[in-house]
Protein backbone atom coordinates (compact mmCIF):
# COMPACT_ATOMS: atom_id res chain seq x y z
CA UNK A 1 0.00 0.00 0.00
CA UNK A 2 1.17 3.57 -1.18
CA UNK A 3 2.20 5.87 1.76
CA UNK A 4 1.33 8.92 -0.56
CA UNK A 5 -2.26 10.07 0.09
CA UNK A 6 -5.00 8.79 -2.50
CA UNK A 7 -5.40 12.22 -4.22
CA UNK A 8 -1.45 12.40 -5.20
CA UNK A 9 -0.84 8.74 -6.05
CA UNK A 10 -2.25 9.39 -9.93
CA UNK A 11 0.07 12.37 -10.27
CA UNK A 12 3.35 10.96 -9.08
CA UNK A 13 3.00 7.98 -12.19
CA UNK A 14 3.77 11.38 -14.20
CA UNK A 15 7.00 12.98 -13.03
CA UNK A 16 9.47 12.66 -14.68
CA UNK A 17 13.07 13.98 -14.72
CA UNK A 18 15.06 15.92 -17.01
CA UNK A 19 18.48 15.79 -18.10
CA UNK A 20 20.36 17.69 -14.61
CA UNK A 21 24.06 17.99 -15.88
CA UNK A 22 22.82 21.18 -17.54
CA UNK A 23 21.86 22.44 -14.30
CA UNK A 24 24.71 20.69 -11.96
CA UNK A 25 26.88 23.96 -11.88
CA UNK A 26 24.41 26.74 -11.62
CA UNK A 27 22.55 24.23 -7.97
CA UNK A 28 24.28 24.43 -4.80
CA UNK A 29 26.09 21.25 -4.13
CA UNK A 30 23.69 20.05 -2.04
CA UNK A 31 20.87 20.08 -3.92
CA UNK A 32 22.12 19.06 -6.82
CA UNK A 33 23.65 15.77 -5.06
CA UNK A 34 19.85 15.70 -3.53
CA UNK A 35 18.35 15.83 -7.60
CA UNK A 36 20.63 13.29 -8.72
CA UNK A 37 19.70 10.68 -5.88
CA UNK A 38 16.19 11.50 -6.44
CA UNK A 39 16.59 10.93 -10.33
CA UNK A 40 18.58 7.64 -9.94
CA UNK A 41 16.09 6.06 -7.50
CA UNK A 42 13.19 7.11 -9.53
CA UNK A 43 15.34 5.14 -12.63
CA UNK A 44 15.89 2.09 -10.59
CA UNK A 45 12.29 1.64 -8.96
CA UNK A 46 10.89 2.35 -12.63
CA UNK A 47 13.28 -0.44 -14.36
CA UNK A 48 12.89 -3.08 -11.46
CA UNK A 49 9.19 -3.57 -10.79
CA UNK A 50 10.04 -7.73 -11.61
CA UNK A 51 12.31 -10.07 -10.20
CA UNK A 52 15.18 -10.48 -13.18
CA UNK A 53 15.53 -14.04 -11.15
CA UNK A 54 11.27 -15.41 -11.78
CA UNK A 55 9.19 -12.27 -13.44
CA UNK A 56 7.21 -12.04 -9.90
CA UNK A 57 6.20 -8.13 -9.16
CA UNK A 58 9.21 -6.48 -6.67
CA UNK A 59 8.32 -4.30 -3.48
CA UNK A 60 9.93 -1.48 -2.34
CA UNK A 61 12.10 -2.25 0.96
CA UNK A 62 12.00 0.28 3.79
CA UNK A 63 14.84 1.84 3.25
CA UNK A 64 14.12 2.47 -0.43
CA UNK A 65 17.53 1.70 -1.55
CA UNK A 66 16.39 -1.63 -2.49
CA UNK A 67 13.59 -4.03 -4.14
CA UNK A 68 12.36 -7.29 -2.82
CA UNK A 69 10.47 -9.95 -5.01
CA UNK A 70 7.25 -10.51 -3.66
CA UNK A 71 7.90 -14.50 -4.27
CA UNK A 72 8.61 -16.10 -1.40
CA UNK A 73 10.11 -18.92 -3.12
CA UNK A 74 12.37 -16.52 -4.38
CA UNK A 75 13.17 -13.77 -2.31
CA UNK A 76 15.55 -11.81 -4.69
CA UNK A 77 16.67 -8.01 -3.50
CA UNK A 78 17.63 -5.75 -6.04
CA UNK A 79 19.90 -3.26 -5.42
CA UNK A 80 20.90 0.19 -7.28
CA UNK A 81 23.72 -0.06 -9.15
CA UNK A 82 27.06 1.28 -8.47
CA UNK A 83 29.56 2.37 -10.66
CA UNK A 84 33.49 2.49 -11.14
CA UNK A 85 34.89 5.60 -10.83
CA UNK A 86 38.45 5.14 -11.08
CA UNK A 87 40.22 2.02 -12.09
CA UNK A 88 44.58 2.48 -11.36
CA UNK A 89 47.75 0.77 -11.74
CA UNK A 90 50.21 1.61 -9.36
CA UNK A 91 53.62 1.41 -10.24
CA UNK A 92 56.98 0.85 -8.76
CA UNK A 93 59.47 3.55 -10.46
CA UNK A 94 62.47 1.51 -9.44
CA UNK A 95 61.17 -1.89 -10.68
CA UNK A 96 58.82 -3.69 -13.07
CA UNK A 97 56.24 -4.62 -10.72
CA UNK A 98 53.08 -3.14 -9.95
CA UNK A 99 49.78 -2.76 -6.46
CA UNK A 100 47.67 -5.24 -6.58
CA UNK A 101 44.54 -6.29 -4.23
CA UNK A 102 42.15 -8.96 -3.68
CA UNK A 103 39.22 -9.59 -1.62
CA UNK A 104 39.13 -12.54 0.64
CA UNK A 105 36.63 -14.34 -0.74
CA UNK A 106 38.28 -14.79 -4.02
CA UNK A 107 39.29 -17.86 -5.39
CA UNK A 108 43.50 -18.32 -4.56
CA UNK A 109 45.94 -16.39 -6.38
CA UNK A 110 43.13 -13.97 -7.75
CA UNK A 111 44.32 -10.78 -7.86
CA UNK A 112 43.21 -6.78 -9.35
CA UNK A 113 44.46 -3.74 -9.86
CA UNK A 114 43.08 -1.30 -8.00
CA UNK A 115 39.33 0.26 -8.19
CA UNK A 116 36.86 2.58 -6.49
CA UNK A 117 33.26 2.80 -7.03
CA UNK A 118 30.74 5.60 -7.01
CA UNK A 119 27.21 4.92 -5.22
CA UNK A 120 23.63 6.43 -5.70
CA UNK A 121 23.86 10.16 -5.51
CA UNK A 122 27.71 10.21 -4.44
Amino acid sequence: KSKFPANLEPRLTYLTFSDLRPFSLLLPQEVASLLALAKSFSYFNSTHKYCSCCSSATVPQPSGQARKCSNSDCGQTLFPRIDPCIITCVTNSTSDSILLGRQAKWAKGMWSVLAGFVEVGE
